[in-house]
């Protein structure tokens, strides 16, 4: 007999999904998490699919950047 246990993951206070942006389910499901802009709007469905660490460069959550995207929206 195996006896198998999961542990959670850490997942950054940061790494959240934006579904405003994109459809997550779709991006982990497609394999699109490493590219940085899913990686920034999936962070955490791609984190909990494995598609992306738990820490790094998709977590920098700077107001510089959010301004910079919602320009590029107007």
């Amino acid at each position: 007999m195996v006896d198998i246990q999961v542990a959670g993951i850490f997942i950054h206070p940061n790494c959240q999904d934006n579904s405003f942006f994109a459809k997550c389910d779709l991006i982990v499901k497609a394999k699109y998490c490493t590219h940085k802009y899913y990686a920034k709007f999936c962070c955490r469905s791609c984190t909990e699919a494995g598609q992306l660490p738990s820490r790094g460069p998709h977590l920098n959550n700077s107001k510089r950047r959010r301004r910079y995207i919602l320009k590029s929206l107007i």
